[in-house]
């Protein structure tokens, strides 16, 4: 059998990898509605407005975050020889992946609204729906918006990304600044804004409830930063389009340092936002500061881990 006949179909691929974050994004749409719905339905927010905004949080989320996962990983199989790539002469310019970012952001702007306002009228013509039936429509839209979103990033003009740029980009501070850190800070400082709007209430905003909230905050994103981050960066480097880091990046023990540093700091922080408020932090500045203090550790623990993909 040749080479080429042992490749897998480029068309097929496309459909695969639509199909696989298809999943994906049903997978979160729902888990993460299951997750917070239960709060939600207690404090009486869980109607037509509230699936609406889920549904806006979670077209948000894959327009920003399922855009750079998509193209990530479709870059990645596609330069790894094992795809049956079509004729060059169909290859793009490329630098929709120098794109990525504004591009993702641009269309979180226009489709997370949208989405959110289409699911809110659906839910209001057939309310009366259980609770779960809402989190599997939830998990529907992602995976809708995540398959399509695939389908379209994984088309041939995509393909010119894979040819080399020059010179490539110096691995420093800027670069992973603009590359990682701050589009992570806008992603989850956001979302973590919204759910802080969805779920408060006098006990969340209560003095003794804020620091664990903010050390938990603080380890979740911390932890994911750590841990998910940097495949944009890792993605940038394979294709040579950043230098490698020239020192050495940080070790496992200094990473999870970071992330205690993150988590005790945030803890600290929000015992004395709440000594400071009194009896119960007001509803917009529990929402300021849990969105504050998601960008800020997103923004702080993506470097570090964008600083271990250049080394590699």
């Amino acid at each position: 059998m040749s080479e080429a006949a042992q490749k897998i179909p480029y068309a097929g691929f496309r459909f695969v990898s639509a199909v696989i974050n298809g999943g994906i994004w049903f997978g979160i749409g729902f888990g993460i509605s299951m997750g917070v719905s239960g709060r939600l339905a207690e404090l009486g927010r869980f109607g037509p407005a509230g699936v609406g905004v889920a549904a806006a949080g979670v077209v948000f989320l894959a327009a920003l975050f399922g855009r750079a996962g998509a193209q990530t990983g479709f870059l990645d199989m596609a330069s790894s020889g094992r795809v049956a790539l079509p004729d060059p002469s169909r290859w793009g310019e490329g630098g929709s992946f120098d794109a990525l970012w504004p591009r993702g952001v641009l269309t979180a702007a226009i489709a997370a609204p949208t989405i959110g306002a289409l699911t809110f009228f659906v839910a209001r013509a057939v309310e009366g729906l259980s609770r779960t039936t809402l989190c599997l429509l939830l998990g529907a839209v992602g995976a809708t918006f995540g398959a399509l979103q695939s389908a379209l990033l994984s088309g041939p003009r995509t393909l010119g990304d894979l040819r080399p740029t020059s010179p490539s980009r110096a691995p420093d501070l800027r670069y992973l600044s603009r590359r990682v850190a701050l589009p992570q800070a806008l992603g989850n400082g956001a979302i973590t804004a919204l759910i802080a709007y969805g779920t408060f209430s006098a006990e969340a905003g209560a003095l003794a409830a804020l620091a664990p909230d903010a050390a938990l905050t603080a380890l979740i994103i911390g932890a994911f930063m750590l841990t998910g981050s940097s495949g944009i960066v890792a993605t940038d480097r394979k294709l040579g389009r950043v230098g490698q880091l020239a020192g050495p990046a940080p070790s496992k023990l200094a990473r999870a340092g970071a992330l205690a540093f993150a988590v005790a700091l945030a803890g600290a922080l929000g015992a004395g936002l709440g000594a400071a408020a009194g009896t119960s932090l007001p509803h917009a500045a529990y929402v300021a500061f849990k969105g504050l203090l998601g960008a800020a550790v997103a923004f702080g623990l993506a470097l570090p881990a964008g600083r271990v993909a250049l080394a590699s």
